[in-house]
């Protein structure tokens, strides 16, 4: 008995201090600086508090073990809510929610996920590692779903493949 406390206790702290357990999410204020030192490309949540699917998002594939370990070891996680009413310094320009006191009023850095002028949440946007927007990706995704785009842009391949190509020969870790 007294054995297995001490494994689970080992256990329990070994994926504490490897900080696997959640996604390290930043504001992308600090991403930035980060990446000043250990260039990464960034994934940016871009959501709302009152939104429901980035709520199951969060819950389900942003918690699932797979998902946390290859975003933490390939990317700057950034959660933006895009109804921010503070001031956001991105790529040496300042971003502002300009009717701040007004019920779901849009930030101006939100823009950066819009698709077609259109913004959707949830939506994820993937920059380079020189800040460069390389795609906008909205709607929900679960783990199984959001695996190979990760895996897309961390490894580059689409500096050399279409998406579809891509997708059609990767190989997921999920059963």
């Amino acid at each position: 008995m007294r054995l297995g406390f001490f494994f689970f206790a080992f256990i329990f702290m070994a994926n504490v201090s490897l900080g696997q357990d959640k996604i390290q999410w930043m504001d992308i204020e600090t991403a930035q600086e980060a990446n000043k030192k250990e260039p990464r490309k960034f994934i940016v949540d871009v959501y709302t508090n009152w939104c429901g699917w980035c709520k199951k998002m969060d819950a389900g594939t942003f918690s699932n073990p797979n998902i946390v370990k290859y975003i933490n070891e390939n990317y700057y996680a950034v959660k933006f809510n895009a109804e921010s009413k503070d001031s956001v310094q991105f790529n040496g320009k300042v971003y502002v929610n300009r009717n701040p006191s007004m019920r779901k009023s849009t930030h101006e850095l939100a823009s950066i996920a819009a698709v077609g002028g259109r913004l959707s949440y949830p939506t994820i946007v993937y920059i380079d590692e020189n800040l460069n927007l390389l795609s906008q990706v909205p709607g929900f995704f679960d783990a199984k779903g959001i695996e190979p785009i990760i895996h897309f842009f961390a490894e580059e391949a689409y500096k050399n493949s279409s998406w579809q190509d891509y997708q059609s020969t990767f190989k997921s870790s999920f059963q």
